[in-house]
């Protein structure tokens, strides 16, 4: 599929909030699987933007050998962006990798990223005790998949469906996405915190040990977490949020030029432009996002000011065309006004309510207010 230059603008937008989709999967996935394993991949992605036109495509991947590097190859052709957490420094990571060729691959997809980070080492973990296999490395790769599921909306999994004690491996991140991180790999639940899962889009994968897994060879199955007991509760609940990300996006492009000037204005008020230039990327990608959605608020605030006055003056109309017909001028023109008047009021009052401009001014007031969630966005460590 192309890419237009649209998509590619859209790419680059530095303050579109972007659907995370982290991936998992096998490393020893069977050669000629490849091209089918491509194809619903690429599925999955078509998906996704066909339904979410406005939002770019971000893919977690840390590039192990097999389904990582599949799913990031898809990925880069379909014009997304690629960040790569490392469980490892990288070139203890390297080891890991079969073949000068292998090296070579990873060397190639690592200079396509648009970020590259090392994740700390995992408590009671050294550089020494990381460097041959063992319990010790291997938690290094549960926490990188415990990063990924923590921050990827979505989960992309080629797995055989088979369930593990393997600590870092496929069946134990996918369990991360649909029943939450447990310690240590993220802090102790308080009894009120929401369980940070979401949904799992499990290609069913065969692989050298498993050549024959459960259920039907490359079919996608999506997999809800608890409570979530269909595709039709998805499409209500996270399917909402998805959307909403995508009408935030679509309105930051189709006004960017209409409030160019507020959106600088609102920006300098917070950090002057010639400061920011000293501001990490983060923080100025952050800076961004605050300056589009306290612009777009403000912007929703007063279309629906005007629309409240004027179905106030619309509705003022009707009554005084009602009691000059009645009191003053019997004419048929004259009481023509009310119908016509309250008309309009109610069809004003449904077009307010389909464009969203209350929801709109509340949700990217909150947006704008509320405490930034840690970006992917990091650099090399």
């Amino acid at each position: 599929m192309a890419i237009s230059p649209e998509q590619v603008d859209l790419v680059a937008h530095n303050s579109a909030i972007p659907i995370i989709i982290g991936v998992s999967g096998h490393r020893d996935l069977l050669a000629a699987d490849t091209p089918r394993l491509k194809d619903q991949v690429r599925a999955v992605l078509n998906r996704l933007r066909d339904d979410h036109p406005a939002t770019p495509l971000l893919v977690l991947s840390p590039l192990a050998e097999g389904a990582d590097r599949l799913v990031a190859n898809v990925a880069l052709e379909q014009g997304a962006r690629l960040v790569v957490p490392l469980p490892l420094p990288q070139q203890e990571y390297e080891k890991d990798f079969e073949t000068q060729e292998s090296r070579n691959h990873f060397s190639d997809l690592l200079k396509q990223a648009w970020r590259c980070f090392e994740l700390p080492l995992a408590k009671r973990n050294t550089s020494a005790s990381i460097q041959d296999p063992g319990p010790e490395r291997n938690k290094q790769y549960a926490l990188v998949g415990a990063y990924i599921a923590r921050h990827s909306h979505i989960l992309i999994a080629l797995w055989d469906g088979e369930q593990t004690s393997m600590e870092g491996g496929t069946g134990q991140i996918v369990d991360f996405k649909l029943n939450g991180i447990p310690v240590p790999f993220a802090r102790a639940p308080k009894a009120l915190d929401i369980v940070d899962n979401g949904p799992v889009y499990h290609i069913v994968t065969p692989r050298t040990r498993n050549p024959n897994p459960k259920g039907t060879p490359f079919k996608l199955e999506i997999r809800f977490p608890v409570g979530w007991e269909s595709s039709e509760s998805l499409e209500k609940s996270y399917g909402r949020i998805l959307k909403q990300m995508d009408t935030f996006n679509d309105d930051a492009l189709r006004l960017n030029k209409t409030l160019a000037s507020h959106l600088k204005t609102n920006r300098n008020s917070v950090i002057p432009e010639q400061e920011s230039l000293d501001l990490s990327e983060t923080a100025r990608f952050i800076l961004d996002q605050y300056a589009v959605a306290d612009t777009l608020a403000l912007y929703f605030q007063k279309r629906r000011r005007y629309t409240l006055i004027t179905l106030f003056l619309v509705a003022l109309l009707a009554v005084l065309s009602f009691e000059v017909y009645a009191h003053l001028l019997a004419h048929p023109f004259v009481l023509a006004i009310y119908p016509l008047s309250l008309a309009s009021a109610v069809s004003l009052y449904f077009l307010a309510r389909r464009k969203g401009f209350q929801n709109k001014h509340l949700d990217y007031r909150a947006l704008a207010e509320g405490p930034p969630r840690p970006s992917v966005t990091c650099s090399r460590s």
